[in-house]
């Protein structure tokens, strides 16, 4: 089954549709959901150096330790989990690959991402590792957090 919604982010999304429920329901739906859910994935679109659009996306999986963070309803600490999953990934991480392959100017980086200091520290990394940066693919990445040296844990 498929969703769509307007979030700006996973764990916004998440927190959107189970508030759509009476506050009294909300923790069955939570826990349904918990189980239910494969993925999120939001989606913007951002204006190229070209002037075309290219997407930028978020991509949050299920996996044991997100679940249990969605039946707690626990959604601010699901961005930051989601930076710490190998396999997922942040507006951060993709606006910084497209920046690093000269797609997005810097000012639409800031513009299009979530976390104003996590772009800066993806643009800082990237600016120095742009070959690097620019040949990751974020539907296969190891991780700029690796990149970064930062922990990264594997799917639970």
């Amino acid at each position: 089954m498929f969703a769509t919604s307007h979030a700006s982010s996973a764990a916004e999304a998440i927190s959107g549709l189970i508030s759509q429920f009476p506050g009294t329901e909300q923790n069955q739906i939570a826990t349904a959901l918990s189980q239910a859910l494969t993925a999120v994935v939001v989606q913007r679109l951002v204006p190229t150096t070209n002037g075309r659009l290219a997407p930028a996306r978020e991509l949050l999986l299920n996996t044991t330790s997100i679940s249990s963070k969605i039946r707690d309803m626990s959604f601010s600490s699901l961005t930051q989990a989601l930076k710490l999953r190998e396999g997922m990934y942040t507006f951060e991480d993709e606006l910084a690959m497209l920046w690093a392959r000269d797609m997005i100017s810097t000012e639409m980086a800031y513009k299009y991402s979530n976390d104003r200091i996590e772009m800066k520290s993806k643009l800082d990394f990237a600016s120095t590792n742009k070959a690097e940066v620019a040949a990751a693919s974020n539907r296969t990445i190891i991780g700029m957090n690796e990149m970064l040296g930062r922990a990264s844990t594997t799917p639970a």
